[in-house]
């Protein structure tokens, strides 16, 4: 199932708080402010989705990994990080074969694309997951063997608690069980040498 995130921009038209009352000076510099207006002149040409340059490239980052791995260095402040956010937006668009102003407009802080662009390159990455598949198993294999040795460090006490009471109450059970053996071996042998006894009277008379 495929979702779409829309992000709605509200507009105070007015003081007064009544309906159907836009005043242009305070509706204006709303527009201005929130870049409204530079938003509907691209979908106006049919660029309906715009992200920051980082945003853009943790989305689709499985298509130039390298890149999105510089780019997140440099993130974290590390200094062995290279790039910039707007080169690795372009090469990732260019990696997945897109063309500018067809596909994609490159602004200073945002990138945009048409629609078949964006459902191109999430295809293309479907794509490419579906060829780390087997190395996504075995990561999660070996992460959830390392999820369970830490569940088993903080219970270890407990278990071995648990062990000792166990093999305590199996011992118990162990010598009740010679103590009911002995006595039945004590019975058999008292009522085997009373039929003994009964034998050899019936012998004698």
């Amino acid at each position: 199932m495929e979702t779409e995130p829309h992000f709605i921009r509200c507009i105070k038209p007015n003081d007064q708080q009544q309906p159907k009352l836009f005043i242009e000076s305070k509706v204006s510099p709303q527009l201005r402010a929130l870049p409204i207006m530079k938003a509907v002149q691209l979908r106006s040409v049919g660029y309906s989705y715009r992200r920051p340059f980082a945003d853009f490239l943790r989305q689709p980052r499985f298509l130039n990994i390298s890149a999105y791995g510089k780019i997140a260095g440099g993130l974290l402040g590390s200094s062995t990080a290279g790039g910039a956010p707007r080169e690795g937006a372009l090469a990732l668009l260019q990696r997945a074969g897109l063309k500018e102003y067809k596909d994609y407009r490159m602004g200073l802080t945002m990138v945009s694309l048409t629609r078949e662009a964006q459902q191109q390159l999430l295809q293309q990455q479907r794509e490419q997951l579906l060829l780390l598949r087997p190395i996504v198993r075995t990561l999660e294999a070996i992460c959830l063997r390392r999820d369970l040795k830490k569940s088993l460090e903080t219970h270890i006490n407990s278990i071995v608690r648990l062990q000792a009471h166990v093999r305590r109450q199996l011992l118990l059970l162990e010598m009740r069980g010679h103590s009911a053996a002995a006595a039945t071996a004590a019975a058999a042998a008292a009522v085997a040498a009373a039929n003994e006894g009964v034998s050899r009277q019936q012998t004698a008379v």
